[in-house]
């Protein structure tokens, strides 16, 4: 007899193979805007997990702040660049394959040898939105000079795993 355990979700791991990709320039923010857009998105994770908990004011709640925010961005791109609003997205890019437009922030730079094509490659630590990613991409599809700090903005193949315990 099979034993049901109540399982939880204790980390997930996600990785992203770029077949191109660009470096751009980051979003200068002062610790204000910083902090504003940290307790924006802590209000917005905590709404979602009243609502998966079943709370229809949520729902509601929810609802009003996504228009609210896109009200804010059409306002924004009328007067700014879309990569001086967007700090980050990651966007299906097929409804069939795994493949995302992904901008995110570099945090991490490790550089790899591909010991069977003996191309330079980058490993790139991203934060998307507070989404952890990995994306691996050759040195020949990345346009500029990557460094901590920066964005990396490409087509990315995404492979990951959920890990219960």
């Amino acid at each position: 007899e099979a034993r049901k355990k109540n399982l939880t979700c204790s980390q997930v791991n996600i990785v992203g193979i770029a077949s191109e990709g660009t470096i751009v320039l980051p979003i200068e923010k002062d610790e204000e805007e910083e902090q504003i857009e940290k307790e924006e998105r802590e209000k917005l994770r905590l709404i979602l997990q009243q609502m998966k908990n079943g709370d229809e004011e949520a729902k509601e709640m929810l609802e009003k702040e996504e228009k609210e925010l896109d009200d804010q961005l059409k306002e924004r791109l009328r007067e700014e660049d879309f990569l001086s609003v967007m700090s980050g997205y990651f966007i299906p890019e097929t409804i069939d394959e795994a493949t995302y437009a992904v901008l995110g922030e570099i945090l991490e730079i490790k550089e790899r040898i591909n010991n069977q094509t003996d191309e330079k490659m980058y490993i790139f630590s991203l934060d998307v939105n507070d989404l952890n990613l990995e994306v691996v991409i050759s040195q020949r599809e990345l346009i500029g000079m990557p460094s901590v700090g920066m964005r990396f903005m490409g087509t990315c193949w995404i492979q990951g795993k959920v890990i219960m315990s």
